[in-house]
């Protein structure tokens, strides 16, 4: 879920929906302005997977990465898993 903090209006809307997201699915990633205070959507809403705050690419990913890996599929899979030797 992507979160806004700015606004007290915003930051309930933003609760609200990490609520309605763990009540249709229970696992959920919040991310954004909100998420740069994980004390905050914790208290509320603790089972979330991961938090991460705004303009954090690289922790959304590993959460998400973290919560469902990516499965190997050699046939759609082009690089092996342990890369490819580029030089002798």
């Amino acid at each position: 879920v992507n979160t806004c903090g700015f606004l007290d209006s915003a930051r309930d809307e933003s609760l609200n929906a990490i609520g309605s997201a763990l009540s249709e699915n229970g696992r959920v990633i919040v991310t954004g302005c909100l998420g740069a205070e994980p004390e905050v959507i914790r208290e509320k809403h603790p089972n979330v997977l991961a938090i991460t705050g705004p303009q954090a690419y690289e922790s959304v990913m590993a959460a998400v990465h973290e919560a469902a890996p990516p499965s190997h599929d050699p046939y759609v899979d082009l690089l092996p898993p342990q890369g490819v030797k580029l030089t002798p």
